[in-house]
């Protein structure tokens, strides 16, 4: 398992301004309302993909990382 990051639209010059991605992968994820996520170091070519944005469950993972490191 690796850590990994989901990206608000509004972030995504920084994925294009580092040329990890093309205008034509923005425009595809763009259509398809999803938004892009990656794992890794973006300065060591990490896995970016784009992926089904859904708000539901908003911080959850923060949410219950925060319960563990109290219950410990």
């Amino acid at each position: 398992m690796l850590p990994g990051c989901v990206l608000r639209s509004s972030d995504w010059a920084i994925l294009q301004q580092k040329n990890l991605v093309t205008s034509e992968q923005v425009s595809d994820c763009k259509k398809r309302l999803n938004t892009f996520a990656f794992t890794g170091k973006l300065e060591n070519s990490p896995d970016i993909s784009c992926v089904y944005q859904n708000d539901a469950a908003e911080n959850l993972f923060i949410s219950q990382a925060n319960n563990a490191a109290i219950n410990h």
